[in-house]
């Protein structure tokens, strides 16, 4: 059923290493199948910057840019639907891999931006932001509220109070090792002031802006 997807195209920009900010795009199109046994379309189109976090299980993938593996654990796709009656904001949430929340009603949403953390609150402003990594703290309509870290990605907010978060890579705070962190960040840094390659550097230093931030959010 077309209703059970979550479909379309999303653009925005990206900063690049060099400071120049580029179009990425992203399409979702891949089926992917959901715990209730309907299917999500999401795959990812363009240049997107791609971090992998330190989780406490020690299932590992390859990091898609830094060639890598770091310790993660492979998380069950979940979202949060709509609630009944008329929401005060209509949030939905996604990366390329998970969809926490869809079209679901919460209070508020504060996200990490390049120009600093502010909170959406119902009738904001519309705007677009890039997100830095850091940590988004959704609270629910029930006065509960839940932690994510994103590596980057943007935030839309739309005249009729509906908010689009997409990040590059999403997982629960509370999934994350700050020993892990710890340890990786060490080790980027040694390898930073080892190497003159400027590619290689620039892999390096978005390892040591997503640990830096990691550690600042679990301390």
């Amino acid at each position: 059923m077309d209703g059970d997807y979550l479909k379309g195209r999303w653009r925005g920009v990206e900063v690049c290493e060099s400071g120049v900010l580029q179009m990425v795009e992203v399409s979702f199109s891949q089926r992917v199948p959901e715990e209730d046994g309907s299917e999500i379309k999401c795959d990812l189109k363009g240049f997107l910057r791609c971090v992998l976090f330190p989780l406490k299980l020690s299932d590992m993938l390859a990091a898609r840019l830094f060639r890598r593996a770091l310790p993660v654990l492979r998380q069950a796709r979940s979202y949060a639907d709509a609630a009944s009656g008329a929401p005060q904001m209509s949030f939905t949430f996604a990366s390329p891999t998970q969809v926490f929340f869809r079209e679901a009603s919460v209070k508020q949403v504060d996200v990490p931006t390049l120009t600093g953390v502010f909170g959406i609150l119902p009738a904001h402003v519309p705007t677009l932001q890039v997100l830095r990594p850091g940590v988004v703290t959704v609270f629910n309509d029930d006065g509960s509220s839940a932690k994510y870290f994103v590596s980057s990605g943007s935030v839309t907010v739309n005249a009729d109070s509906s908010v689009q978060l997409l990040a590059e890579e999403a997982v629960p705070l509370d999934q994350l090792d700050v020993t892990a962190a710890r340890a990786n960040l060490e080790k980027a840094q040694s390898e930073l002031v080892g190497t003159a390659d400027e590619a290689v550097r620039a892999e390096v230093q978005i390892s040591i802006e997503a640990n830096e931030a990691i550690v600042k959010a679990l301390e």
